[in-house]
């Protein structure tokens, strides 16, 4: 059996597997109503996010439950590269206001070129 060894790097650590994708990388940490949530990724990110190659997604939250974070995860998912390593989390904290959550999202392995990000080239 032939392993490929980053396969096996990003399932027994996803995080670590994603902040290491050579390129630049940016991120966001904030709090904002659940039902915002996308049209929030999509205003601070534009089409950048759809050139990671790697995305780390964390959701902490009061009142949601795991299948309405499942739901907002795949509506992130919708915007990626088909090839993007995408690893999401989430973590209950009582200290989040009810009808809102906070997330914090990496991108990374970007290339800057000109004035603009673009996708590392492989």
């Amino acid at each position: 059996m032939i392993i490929d060894e980053m396969d096996y790097f990003f399932h027994s650590d996803p995080y670590g597997y994603i902040m290491r994708i050579d390129g630049y990388m940016i991120g966001y940490y904030g709090s904002i109503e659940t039902d915002l949530f996308i049209s929030d990724v999509k205003a601070r990110f534009g089409n950048i996010i759809e050139t990671a190659k790697g995305v780390s997604l964390t959701f902490y939250w009061r009142d949601k439950s795991h299948e309405k974070i499942s739901d907002l995860a795949d509506s992130v998912e919708l915007l990626l590269d088909e090839d993007a390593n995408f690893k999401v989390s989430d973590r209950q904290d009582e200290k989040v206001a009810g009808g809102f959550l906070e997330y914090e999202i990496i991108l990374t392995g970007m290339k800057k070129i000109g004035g603009e990000m673009n996708a590392r080239n492989s």
